[in-house]
């Protein structure tokens, strides 16, 4: 495909994807949005592709629809819509080869046209905009099998003349697969060839359930997918056998509705006896997990449906049901009795959306070995419980994820075992929490992973760096204009999006760059991290924040403060904690918890296992891992050059390892995520021996030049002494003393940054 004919408003979005185009090598004509104009082009010119918006063909009595519906059937078409959520108009009744939402992406566009030339070939799910994809595949005659490749495996879709005929997504099987994979925020695709129809699976219309999709947040369905899945129903070749061949689609035979109906009847009744014994048995003591746990206490919780409180186990040993009429049953298979919930996590839409669910599920299955286990979404978007069958019952994980200041409030008011936060516990909140013990010691304050707050903008904006004081002032309303911004080659409005006050990811930003500057009134404010993201990749003006594993189609720009380099966001500057918006994820655990699931489960997902989750989740593990490290000299304020060049010289050829030890403030005294890190220490070098270890300290610039020098030294020598004490030898141990802060010296936050000490290793022999 080499001639493309563009009918598009003129517009500074059409230049862009046009000039695209023609440095691709296409042969481009472009004509306004006038129908005769179009019209008279086409009956006089040979074009492989034609580029049209909705809006003109959508039009009574205009003479290019059935122009393009039968005289040109060889041409392929490519529709515009003003938007993603716009419904295509049935009544066009075209053969798409695609659709692409207005403002045109032109790296999308142009993806979208060598997959149409070479549909076999594999390509991003995001590329080529997946849901307008499948919409124009209903709009086709004959056969279409695709292969998708998501995050918990593969996938099927087969369209056959213009109808959705089945579904497959690891474990899951019709609607619910289809409804997983139209979620999929990350993915490719691949065009099959079909030698055998499967049975019929879909049985529901492509536009109603691409209506159902629409009213999901669409990053809840994936979330009810099982982790571990491997038992797939068909290869990369094969699908299962049926009658029904591509020479025509066959009826289906009497037996299947029959089967169909039957499989009906006895489900419901099932059901219904399920349910009859389960009434009649609410009040018997159910035996506790003792054989699976022997540590696991047994919880009581009250069937309140009214107030849907719950309580902590009495001493009786009793476990009562929770209601669970509110789970949402178009994405998850629901038991006959509801789970008695042993572990209650509240608080950080960050952790709770996928990384807590992953974690409940992968400690249902190791830990607690239990079979049958489902994610089940409730009623709300950001609430879920995650339910597996035991030998000694039906158990369930409940996961509400409303903001990190409501996992404070859920542990003050007793209504959760532990709290998850993305950022660290406020004063006032310890102070609130104080009766349940020292929130911040560490047996109550766990740091679960780390993430990266992500500074991003549209693709085709220039810019590729800017300092905290800018994004700040940006947020804030003082910068309004890009052309405010020369290095982002844009002019115009800038169109801000944020998150909501509930969430972690707003507090973290708030503090490090906004700090006491209020949020612009034209923000756009989201409760979801996906969505914000999304909306940004599709607006060529618009600027936003988002976690590490969120940025998606947008591209995010390094980041610079006071006296520091402009650091990218990366597993490794976020795993050291040098990019100056790396964040920690915490878990809490009030110090007066009597819920011994929950420090057991603290335990799983701070060990390998649990980390492992972690990674996969697409957070930063807490794993230690050796990179190559360039210090760019260029980019760094020079206080002292002899002590500079002395750790130019001691780190020369040597790897660093992803972590810095950090300190209090003004003490030798390790923080909470280090005193673990000496344990991850000794765990990395079993596996991976080195000739040398150096050790370097660092301070803040508090205090005279002098005296940071000394103290930086002593850091160093305390973590020496702390891993001699674990039998790890020190080569040598150096001061860099206030040189090379990763982050501003005016902050609280920056001069806990700068307080480490950074490890360096040489002559790797593992």
């Amino acid at each position: 495909m080499k001639t493309l004919l563009v009918i598009d408003k003129p517009s500074q979005n059409r230049q862009l994807y046009i000039e695209q185009l023609q440095k691709e090598g296409y042969t481009v004509t472009v004509t306004p949005t006038n129908e005769i104009a179009a019209t008279f082009l086409l009956k006089n010119s040979t074009f492989d592709g034609i580029i049209c918006p909705e809006a003109i063909l959508s039009q009574p009595n205009n003479t290019l629809l059935p122009l393009l519906q039968s005289t040109l059937p060889n041409t392929r078409i490519i529709l515009l819509k003003k938007n993603s959520d716009a419904t295509l108009n049935e009544t066009l009744q075209l053969p798409l080869s695609g659709l692409i939402t207005q403002p045109v992406d032109p790296a999308r566009l142009i993806t979208l046209l060598q997959f149409i030339d070479t549909p076999e070939q594999r390509v991003q799910l995001s590329d080529i905009d997946f849901p307008q994809y499948l919409t124009s595949l209903s709009s086709q005659s004959g056969s279409k099998a695709i292969s998708i490749q998501g995050e918990q495996g593969k996938g099927y879709l087969i369209f056959h003349q213009g109808k959705l005929h089945y579904a497959s997504y690891g474990d899951l099987r019709g609607e619910l697969a289809f409804q997983a994979l139209i979620a999929l925020a990350k993915g490719s695709c691949q065009e099959k060839k079909l030698k055998q129809m499967p049975p019929v699976n879909i049985h529901t219309s492509f536009e109603q359930l691409m209506e159902q999709s629409q009213k999901q947040q669409q990053h809840q369905a994936e979330d009810a997918i099982p982790v571990l899945s491997s038992d797939f129903l068909m290869d990369e070749e094969k699908v299962p056998s049926n009658t029904a061949t591509l020479a025509g689609k066959q009826a289906t035979p009497w037996y299947q509705h029959t089967l169909f109906y039957v499989s009906l009847v006895l489900c419901i009744c099932a059901a219904l006896g399920g349910y009859i014994f389960f009434y009649h048995q609410k009040d018997s003591k159910i035996t506790n997990l003792s054989k699976t746990d022997p540590k696991l206490a047994s919880h009581q919780q009250s069937d309140n449906s009214a107030s849907n409180s719950h309580r902590l186990a009495s001493a009786t040993g009793k476990i009562s049901t929770v209601s669970t009429a509110n789970v949402n049953s178009a994405l998850a298979v629901t038991s006959s009795a509801s789970p008695a919930i042993i572990l209650r996590l509240h608080g950080s839409n960050t952790i709770g959306s996928k990384l807590a669910p992953n974690l409940a599920y992968t400690y249902m299955e190791q830990v607690l070995h239990a079979k049958d286990i489902r994610i089940e979404q409730k009623k709300a978007a950001v609430e879920k419980i995650v339910t597996g069958q035991t030998n000694e019952g039906l158990v369930g994980i409940e996961i509400f994820a409303h903001g990190s200041s409501t996992g404070f409030k859920d542990l003050l008011a007793g209504s959760c075992d532990v709290g998850m936060a993305s950022r660290r516990i406020k004063d006032k909140e310890k102070a609130a929490l104080k009766e349940h013990g020292e929130m911040t010691s560490p047996s109550s304050e766990h740091i679960l992973a780390l993430d990266g707050i992500a500074v991003i903008v549209n693709k085709h904006n220039n810019l590729k760096n800017i300092n905290i004081s800018q994004v700040g002032d940006i947020f804030s309303g003082k910068i309004t204009d890009w052309a405010q911004i020369p290095e982002s080659g844009l002019k115009g409005a800038i169109n801000v999006y944020s998150r909501d006050d509930k969430s972690g990811t707003y507090d973290t930003f708030k503090s490090i760059v906004l700090k006491k500057t209020p949020l612009t009134d034209g923000a756009k404010r989201f409760e979801s991290n996906p969505e914000l993201s999304d909306k940004v990749s599709m607006d060529m003006m618009g600027i936003g924040f988002t976690g590490l594993p969120y940025i998606r189609q947008s591209k995010a720009i390094a980041i610079s403060s006071q006296g520091t380099a402009p650091v990218l966001p990366s597993f490794f500057t976020v795993a050291t904690e040098d990019y100056p918006l790396a964040r920690r994820l915490y878990l809490y655990l009030p110090g007066d918890s009597n819920n011994p699931v929950a420090a057991r489960f603290i335990d799983f997902c701070l060990a390998r296992d649990g980390q492992k989750v972690v990674n996969s989740t697409g957070f930063v593990d807490l794993q230690i891992r050796a990179f190559t490290a360039a210090i760019d000299t260029a980019q760094n304020q020079v206080q002292n050059h002899e002590i500079f060049n002395r750790y130019l010289q001691e780190i020369e050829g040597k790897k660093r390892l992803s972590l810095n030890f950090r300190f209090n403030e003004g003490s030798k005294n390790l923080d909470n995520r280090s005193l673990r890190d000496l344990d991850r220490m000794v765990d990395f070098l079993k596996e991976y021996t080195f000739d040398t270890l150096t050790l370097i300290g660092f301070t803040d610039n508090m205090g005279s030049y002098a005296n940071n020098t000394r103290l930086a030294l002593e850091r160093a020598k305390a973590i020496e002494n702390e891993l001699k004490i674990r039998g790890i030898p020190v080569r040598s141990i150096l001061s860099a003393s206030e040189e090379l802060p990763i982050a501003s010296n005016t902050s609280i936050e920056g001069r806990d940054k700068n307080r480490r000490v950074e490890i360096w290793v040489g002559g790797h022999n593992g």
